[in-house]
């Protein structure tokens, strides 16, 4: 860096130049109210690239300094665009609240889900929990780890959306120390998949509807929407629709 005289002005910092700019001086006479520092050391300023000055006192590394800093708000909203693939408002509110960030982070690194379905379960349900509670993340009593268990569950097909929700209910008012497949399990929660089960609820279904199944609509070869409804409904949406489908 090249040193000169230093002139008493006002200057201004462009946050979009990432500049300072001149805004006033005095053109005839010098007549700011302050005194010189007399406590101040020199500061020089150097970077990386710069070579070193035989007057080292007060010698500053820029890039050190940069080292030591933390992730920056801009730095990090960019950084999760495009690992993520998120829309802008969404990292938003990530990086504006507190420790969001890092809980929507280790929830994906501890499932290895993806991370709109992550998104939308920490925006949609963790956070309005937490809004209406008064809550910070760091009091969530549902810890990161936790919920990656219980999107995974739901992910891979062994309870349903609705179920998941429950469950989530569940271990957030209930202070539940369970985990969310022993939750699933203790409760007999988990989606029916056998067809010989799903064939029983058909049939069962069928029987106690005989009306609606003299319906000629009846004869199609899946059950008319009404009894499909009340297939899942009777059975607490364990099967799945398209399971249920399968087997009629």
């Amino acid at each position: 860096m090249i040193f000169g005289h230093c002139c008493n002005k006002t200057f201004e910092y462009c946050f979009l130049s990432r500049k300072t700019i001149p805004l006033r001086d005095k053109e005839a006479k010098q007549d700011y109210r302050f005194m010189p520092e007399p406590n101040l050391p020199p500061l020089v300023l150097m970077d990386d690239d710069e070579r070193p000055m035989k007057h080292r006192q007060g010698l500053v590394s820029v890039s050190a300094l940069r080292a030591l800093l933390p992730e920056l708000p801009a730095g990090l909203r960019s950084r999760l665009i495009q690992n993520y693939n998120l829309r802008p408002d969404l990292v938003a509110t990530l990086v504006k609240e507190d420790g969001l960030m890092e809980y929507f982070e280790e929830v994906i690194e501890v499932g290895k889900q993806d991370p709109k379905i992550v998104i939308n379960w920490v925006m949609n349900n963790l956070l309005g929990v937490l809004n209406e509670c008064g809550l910070s993340v760091s009091q969530s009593p549902i810890k990161p780890g936790a919920l990656a268990e219980l999107i995974n569950l739901q992910i891979n097909g062994i309870i349903s959306s609705s179920v998941a929700k429950k469950v989530f209910a569940m271990m957030w008012k209930d202070n539940e120390s369970r985990s969310p497949v022993k939750i699933v399990a203790e409760s007999g929660w988990g989606i029916i998949c056998d067809p010989v089960q799903l064939e029983a609820a058909c049939i069962d279904i069928i029987a106690k509807h005989p009306k609606q199944c003299d319906d000629p609509r009846c004869l199609l070869p899946r059950l008319p929407p009404r009894l499909l409804s009340s297939t899942i409904t009777m059975h607490q949406g364990l099967p799945e629709t398209r399971r249920v489908q399968r087997v009629t």
